[in-house]
């Protein structure tokens, strides 16, 4: 990864850290140092690796920083990337989810991804997944929805405004979650301002879906 990005005529100099979250699963940072902005590092990688393998979080530094003898400090580095990753949400309007299932789906997303939210336009693997957390993504939807989901899923629909509407177009199980989301949403709406556990909103509206 360091090698791809290095090849870019404008970058100087790059070190790809991976520091580990709560559960211990590690995403990919990118510290970069040239004349050149996240965005043309995410697209030259992309173009030259797979899509698992390009970090989700690229970062342009004026300069790498250095240990007193003079090597790259990659623990400092690491050490940067952990305290600050996750920490911002979608600022695009056109992230928000409209309407209730992109809303479930981003929510598992960002419950995975272990992210305080995800955008329904991100690219999954671009926010840190990889076929393991993909793998997990899929099972906890597929799980919660009752649909079945693999990590080929994600790979083929790797948004959330595209993994819903896949859901929901599908012609034996869209209808259904379609109407799942909503119950979610429409008990979410209830219960606001109470302590009430999604889960348990969940779990109550499969058993509602179930007995109609």
């Amino acid at each position: 990864m360091e090698h791809a990005a290095r090849s870019h005529p404008r970058v100087e100099a790059c070190v790809v850290v991976a520091p580990a979250r709560e559960s211990r699963a590690r995403h990919l940072v990118a510290f970069v140092a040239g004349d050149v902005s996240a965005d043309e590092v995410s697209a030259h990688l992309r173009e030259r690796l797979p899509g698992y393998m390009v970090p989700a979080d690229v970062r342009i530094l004026e300069a790498l920083p250095l240990t007193g003898n003079g090597k790259v400090d990659r623990l400092a580095l690491t050490e940067q990337a952990r305290r600050t990753a996750g920490q911002t949400g979608p600022d695009d309007p056109d992230d928000t989810p409209r309407g209730p299932l992109e809303a479930l789906v981003a929510a598992v997303c960002a419950e995975v991804l272990e992210r305080p939210e995800v955008g329904v336009q991100d690219d999954f693997f671009l926010l840190g997944g990889d076929s393991l957390t993909g793998t997990r993504f899929a099972a906890r939807l597929g799980s919660l929805l009752d649909v079945p989901l693999s990590v080929r899923d994600i790979f083929d629909l790797p948004t959330c405004a595209q993994l819903a509407k896949g859901l929901a177009t599908d012609p034996e199980h869209g209808p259904r979650v379609v109407a799942f989301a909503e119950t979610v949403a429409r008990m979410a709406t209830e219960d606001e301002g109470d302590e009430g556990d999604k889960e348990d909103d969940a779990a109550e509206a499969g058993e509602e879906l179930g007995a109609g």
